[in-house]
């Protein structure tokens, strides 16, 4: 199975509930499951 690379470059709130992170932003909502993610890139200073 293929893993997910998650990159973050705007501002955005994380969180893990349920085995899924859940990522907000002034957009949108959305949930991905952990075990489907294989690199998580926060790039904001």
């Amino acid at each position: 199975m293929l893993k997910k690379t998650i990159l973050l470059e705007n501002k955005a709130s994380l969180t893990a509930t349920n085995l899924q992170i859940v990522i907000k932003t002034e957009i949108r909502e959305s949930a991905i499951s952990i075990e489907d993610i294989g690199f998580l890139v926060i790039d904001h200073p």
